[in-house]
This record gives C-alpha cells, structure tokens and sequence, in this order.
C-alpha cells in the first residue's frame, strides 16, 4: 500500500463534533485516569504528588541548530548564509566522529539542500539516518506555529514534510522536535499519532505553569487531547527544564552554562567559570564538575535518572569548527566522568528516539490542557504574548484565502484524479502547497517576522494563489471534455 498521509485530513474530514458534549470529553478523560489539568496559565494537579530520588545521573547530550525558514532573513537567505553549511558541516562531523548524534526538524530547508546536493553528500546522508545518528524529528515541513493556523493547514504542513521525507530518507519520524513555538496546544498532540510520531519535546510555555511543574517533578508526561478517545494514549512529552532551547539555558544557571557553547558561531559569554574551549587534562575535573552540579540541579526538576540536555542554538554548527570544538568538550568530560564516576554518573551523545527508547518504562503522568496564552515572565511584568494571533491583519487573511481556494480545488482535484486517472495536477501544485505551508512557520504566521521577510512571504502566497487558479482553471477545462456523467461534471464545476 502506497505511503499516504492524506490519510489524516480524511479522518479528521470524517468526524462529526457536533454531537460532542463535555460531559463526554470529561467521562473519556477520567478513564484516563488525569493526573495534571492546565489552561493556559493556570494548572491543577488531581492527584497526589509523589516526589522521587534518582539512584544515578545520566545525561544525554542532544546536539540541534534552531533555523527558522523565515524570521530576521528569508528563507532563500538564510539557506546561502547558514544552513547549506550547517547540513554539509553535520555529514563532516557525524562523518569523522562514530560516537556523535544529530537531530533535524526543519524539512522545508533539507528539501532546498536536496536540490544542490551532490550524489556523494545524498549517500552519506542517508547512510547517516539509516544508521540512527542522524535523526529527522517531526516531519513537518516546517516548525508550526500552534495558536493560529487551522487544522487544515497544520496537516498540509506534515503532509508535505512526510510526503518528501518518505519518498527521498525513506523514514518514518518517531519523535517531535518543537521547541520555539509561542505556547503549545493540543492541534500536535492530537495529530502526530496519525503520522506515526510517538513522543515530543516542547519548549515554551507559561513559565508560572513551567515552575509548578518543575517542584512537582512533572516535565515528563502523557499528553491526551480531548477531542474523542484514541485507540491508544496520546504522545509522551519532555519539556525543556527552562526558558529555551539553548545551551545556556540548558542550566539553571544560563551564564555558567555560557562557558560550555564555544565555537566560531557560538554568541554565548562565560560568566562565573571556565571555558569549555580551554579545557585540559589539568583543569578537565574543575569543568567537568561545574557542568555535572548544574545537571544535578536539572536532575531534581524531573526526578528520574535521565535527563535530555539540548545543546544547541540558533543557526549553529553553520562552521565546521563548530562542531570540532563542540564534540571534543562534551566528549572529554563524558570519558572525564567515566574514569571518575564509573556508572554512578554517565553523559554521552543521543538523538531524541534513543532518549524517549531509554525511559519508555517509566511511569508518567497523563495531562489535559493546553499551554494558551503565553508569558516568558513569571512575575507577569511583561505583556502576555497574544499579539501575534492577530498581528499583521492581511497576511493572515491572504494565508486564509490560500487555503480555501486549496480546499475548494483539490476536493475537485480528487475527483478529477479518480476519473482521469492522473496525478499531473497535483504535481504541478506541489510547490504552491509547499509555500502555503512554510508560511504556517512560527515566525511567518505570526507575523513576529522583519518586513522584509513578510514580503517574501507574500510573494510566495501570491505566486500560489496565481498558480492554484491556473491549474484549477485548466482542470475544469479537461473536466469538460470528459465523457462523464453529467452529476460528476456539476459537482466539479459547481
């Protein structure tokens, strides 16, 4: 049977909700047995908090690069400035050294790589990704917003992404990598299960709620959405301890934690200890301890015995060097804690499978809720961040008739493709489907974009609108000369 993700927008297209009651949604929740309830800013925990002393430390290091198709530079800038190389520079490093772990998220821009890539760089890619060292996360074609596009878009998102990491990698993603959306909701917990994903990391979100949930030790649980019971649980989720997704903030102390992200890309200062980068057999202990007492204060937070630590930062790792000097730290101290701690203290490098494979048996919590509206300060001295759901009025409403028009022609498309037996249409729409759906990225839909870029943006929902009323235009045409039953020629044209 052929991969298809179509499937997903047909059970969703087939579900009625309008007999749906909350006294349905509750019944369904408590056989679930709801452990943690959040609305936004609020949260509740329904059961009886249990606290727990891990027996050992394993840290498990998860080296990314956060690349936003779209935010401070267009999409086709940021490729030729940072992310080509930050593509050729991973199958150097993964190359060179058997021991490192990679993760990717972004599948907009590995297409765009695709297209320069040589044969050789192709072979070693996929070699890499066959081997588990390099792992694609998510799928989606790009990293969604989650507060304003509708459901429609959200799986045209993963349809596209999957579609070309199936058809090119040959996977099928288990895990979720979505770390720099403003807030999180239930649209990708509830979908991601259609597409096969198991387990997510998330990152932002309340941080009232994030502290709460850190002195419970709860970073960790099974997150059901609501809509109707599933055949099997929701995803398990693992939050990021703190503020984003960066090395520095991989610690509770974010200026100490400074001294281990080294590198010629790197932006980050050390503050209060030693540089990463000037490490050596003399002083390995003094480093290696101060990184292992922060770790030990993230170990607290969730309780267990593992931990994920991402290491990482925007468009990092673009310079090779970046990765040489990166490796050799994080690998010194890992051989530094073995020789010292033997198996009491272990840190070594993952991909976000391996970690979510490692504590599969762990007992979880099951949460309800979800993470609206967003605040990055606790003591709320900032505004809430809500801005972005109707920010920039007319971009949003250009995607809005993007979509419908995409709706209303590829329901005819479908039926035109069942009578004549051709997929030429779809082909054609293909890259107008793609740049509908880069703009549902987190920094596009939201419009938190330079000007420049939302006109980018732009041009490409237009050139899609332009291009969709073409095909469709021709599509009609054809369907006209068919021999077909005059019911299917109304139900198209009409």
């Amino acid at each position: 049977m052929p991969f298809q993700y179509l499937q997903i927008s047909r059970i969703l297209s087939d579900r009625d909700y309008s007999n749906d009651k909350n006294e349905d949604i509750y019944v369904t929740l408590h056989k679930r047995e709801t452990h943690i309830e959040v609305h936004g800013h609020s949260i509740n925990f329904l059961t009886k908090i249990e606290k727990s002393e891990p027996k050992k430390l394993r840290i498990h290091i998860v080296f990314h690069s956060h690349v936003d198709p779209g935010w401070l530079n267009t999409f086709e800038e940021y490729y030729n400035v940072s992310v080509h190389n930050i593509l050729t520079s991973t199958i150097y490093a993964l190359e060179k050294y058997p021991r490192l772990r990679f993760i990717w998220s972004e599948i907009s821009f590995l297409e765009r790589f695709w297209q320069d890539a040589t044969a050789e760089e192709k072979k070693k890619f996929l070699e890499l990704v066959k081997s588990e060292r390099l792992e694609i996360c998510g799928g989606a074609w790009v990293m969604t917003d989650e507060a304003t596009p509708l459901f429609y878009a959200a799986i045209e998102n993963m349809i596209e992404g999957h579609q070309f990491v199936h058809k090119e990698i040959g996977i099928r993603p288990k895990s979720s990598w979505s770390v720099d959306p403003f807030g999180h909701g239930y649209m990708l917990p509830h979908l991601l299960p259609y597409t096969g994903v198991e387990s997510m990391v998330i990152g932002r979100f309340h941080d009232h709620v994030k502290q709460r949930l850190r002195e419970a030790q709860k970073l960790r649980w099974i997150w059901q959405p609501p809509y109707y019971e599933m055949e099997t649980n929701g995803p398990i989720v693992n939050s990021l301890p703190y503020f984003v997704y960066t090395t520095q903030h991989a610690c509770p102390d974010t200026k100490l934690c400074g001294c281990y992200h080294i590198g010629p890309s790197s932006r980050a200062q050390c503050i209060g200890g030693t540089s990463m980068k000037n490490m050596n057999k003399t002083n390995a202990d003094k480093i290696t301890e101060a990184f292992v007492n922060q770790m030990k204060q993230v170990q607290k937070v969730y309780g267990t015995d593992d931990i994920l630590v991402a290491i990482g930062d925007d468009f990092f790792f673009a310079n090779r060097t970046d990765f040489d000097e990166m490796y050799h730290g994080f690998a010194m101290m890992a051989d530094n804690l073995k020789e010292r701690y033997f198996d009491q203290i272990e840190m070594d490098f993952t991909t976000i499978s391996e970690f979510f494979n490692r504590i599969k048996n762990q007992s979880l919590a099951t949460l309800v809720g979800d993470f609206f509206p967003y605040t990055a300060n606790k003591d709320e001295n900032h505004p809430w961040w809500t801005g972005y759901y109707a920010h920039r009025p007319y971009y949003k409403t250009l995607e809005r008739r993007l979509q419908a028009s995409f709706k209303n022609g590829l329901r005819s498309l479908d039926i035109l493709r069942v009578a004549i037996k051709s997929n030429e249409s779809f082909s054609e729409l293909q890259q107008a489907k793609r740049d509908f759906s880069l703009f549902q990225h987190h920094d596009g839909i939201t419009g938190t974009s330079r000007p420049h870029v939302m006109a980018d943006y732009e041009r490409r929902m237009n050139d899609a609108m332009a291009l969709s009323m073409r095909v469709f235009a021709a599509m009609t045409a054809d369907i006209m000369k068919l021999e077909a039953p005059p019911q299917l020629v109304n139900k198209i044209v009409n």
